[in-house]
């Protein structure tokens, strides 16, 4: 009789213990997964000691799994949380020196991350030995913290299956000395990397969260020379893009829905005007502090873009990612050259506080009257920012996939550099895809949703500049990369978008808010938990049937 399978999703964060994006996946996927496969689902996850928001566990199992180079057991207790059908078991080593990354799993220093995250390997792979012994496995394995799952010689067995899922193509590597301390035989793996350690040891299609950055790590000058160019050439013909599904849920009502596709954009004016008001009143309350500052003159911001289209950036402030110093480059220039409009930053401060988002103080109090900061994550005035707003900025440097739904959800335009997943997310035809033609555009769709934007990349030496937009640390790296030619190209390509955007809020608010329904009905056409979730479940059963 043909065993019983299950789908096994391992992932280093889950909702429970959040920190960014595959959090926010692992959210929607595991239920969705269920529902296309028609299989149960389980999810294994470290037992993140300082960040764990569940308090009461449905029963704990006790297991022992081999560590150190003499293979001694230890002891583990896997703890079980059930939830909407979904088995969640959070993997906890005997002794509290493992997984306290505060006040997000990941962090901590780089050498205990990979410390941790091969533990979490040898920990995960014997409780998958021990737990349903006689069903048939496939086993999703998130990014390179759980791939030292299959580098044990143990890991394969008649029935188990791995399928690696990128979320990004960061990496990390473990020298002898460290893999033998955690009981693998490193003379059984070859490669630079974990990942690159793991590929052989996981099923031929291997899955990134967008069409789009799937097309970026096989093409992409960034990717191809200077984050991952040891995975670029084993990736080529593996990749499979699954679009996530949007992760927020449409805020417009549906009378409102149904005004605008009658072409009246009266009651969404109305909409947006309250939400603007909400948003102003949540600012005029707050008391700043020292945790929570708002740099910047509200009243004065308030008061000058009155009738002015929003633009809002929100988000991480990852510098090596997420661009919010091209933004303030490019605000900086389309004011100096008398542009008209509101920008609101959001951003949430990565390790080194407030100190690195300096530039943003100056831009803020040298241009009060267009430029507002909040620093934080509101908890009042959040979402209204975002429904007052006209478009929504994404310039990332690379994005696998991305919020531009959530803004779509929100009522909020898309305004992006042409990377990865927003490619896939705004359309927008009047964009020269000549200048990345590794990505294509969706020739089917003749709408507008958004706005994408692009720097050249024919400069001579691109990988280097490249190189050079990456290699400075510290506070000084806001001027460093203002002397590149590529990121000078990028920031002046921004710049035109912001004109571009607000001469349509303008002159032709009917096509903006025509462009924002097209963009609405887009996401919701295009993208969703069930169909990403169909996506993963026929390649999985695909190459498990053909093995």
């Amino acid at each position: 009789m043909e065993p019983k399978t299950r789908l096994y999703i391992l992932s280093y964060e889950t909702p429970y213990t959040p920190c960014a994006g595959i959090a926010a996946v692992m959210k929607h996927l595991p239920r969705a997964l269920a529902k296309a496969s028609e299989k149960p689902v389980t999810v294994l996850s470290p037992f993140h000691h300082r960040v764990i928001k569940i308090k009461d566990f449905n029963r704990l199992v006790e297991f022992s799994y081999p560590y150190s180079p003499q293979n001694l057991e230890k002891k583990a207790t896997a703890h079980l949380y059930e939830a909407s059908g979904v088995e969640w078991f959070f993997l906890k080593p005997e002794g509290g020196e493992y997984f306290r990354g505060s006040p997000h799993p990941y962090a901590l220093a780089q050498k205990d991350l990979v410390r941790d995250s091969l533990l979490f390997g040898r920990m995960a792979l014997s409780f998958l030995d021990k737990i349903r012994p006689h069903e048939k496995q496939l086993v999703m394995l998130k990014d390179w913290q759980t791939i030292s799952t299959c580098l044990s010689n143990r890991s394969s067995r008649q029935g188990r299956r791995f399928f690696l899922v990128l979320h990004n193509t960061y990496d990390a590597s473990a020298d002898n000395s460290d893999l033998r301390e955690a009981g693998y035989d490193p003379s059984g793996l070859s490669g630079v990397s974990l990942l690159d350690q793991g590929l052989s040891k996981v099923a031929h299609p291997v899955f990134t969260v967008s069409d789009g950055f799937a097309a970026d790590i096989k093409g992409d000058p960034l990717q191809c020379k200077v984050m991952a160019p040891h995975l670029t050439k084993a990736l080529q013909d593996r990749l499979v893009g699954v679009n996530n599904g949007p992760f927020a849920s449409l805020s417009i009502g549906g009378d409102l829905l149904k005004e605008m596709r009658q072409n009246q954009f009266q009651g969404l004016e109305a909409w947006k005007q309250k939400y603007r008001s909400e948003f102003i009143k949540a600012v005029n309350e707050h008391q700043p502090d020292l945790e929570y500052p708002v740099w910047g003159e509200p009243k004065v911001f308030f008061s000058h873009t009155k009738g002015l289209p929003w633009l809002v950036m929100a988000g991480r402030a990852d510098f090596n990612q997420k661009g919010y110093d091209l933004a303030a480059w490019a605000v900086e220039r389309f004011l100096r050259k008398k542009g008209e409009a509101g920008f609101v930053f959001l951003p949430m401060p990565g390790g080194q506080g407030f100190e690195e988002l300096m530039f943003l103080t100056k831009l803020a109090y040298e241009h009060p009257e267009n430029v507002l900061v909040l620093p934080f994550r509101m908890e009042r005035g959040y979402p209204q920012i975002i429904q007052a707003c006209h478009f929504g900025l994404m310039p990332s440097f690379y994005e696998p996939f991305g919020m531009a739904n959530e803004f779509y959800q929100n009522g909020c335009v898309g305004l992006a550099r042409a990377t990865g997943g927003l490619v896939d997310q705004i359309l927008d035809p009047g964009f020269d895809f000549r200048i990345c033609p590794w990505l294509k555009p969706k020739n089917s769709v003749n709408h507008t949703t958004g706005i994408l934007f692009r720097e050249d990349v024919s400069f001579k030496g691109i990988h280097g500049l490249w190189g050079d937009v990456f290699a400075k640390n510290g506070l000084d790296k806001i001027q460093y990369r203002r002397q590149n030619p590529l990121y000078a190209n990028m920031a002046g390509a921004m710049e035109q978008a912001f004109f571009r955007a607000v001469n349509l809020c303008v002159k032709r608010p009917l096509d903006y808010y025509n462009m924002l329904l097209q963009g609405i009905d887009y996401i919701s056409d295009n993208l969703s938990w069930i169909r990403a979730a169909h996506g993963y479940w026929k390649n999985m059963k695909e190459h498990d049937r053909n093995e």
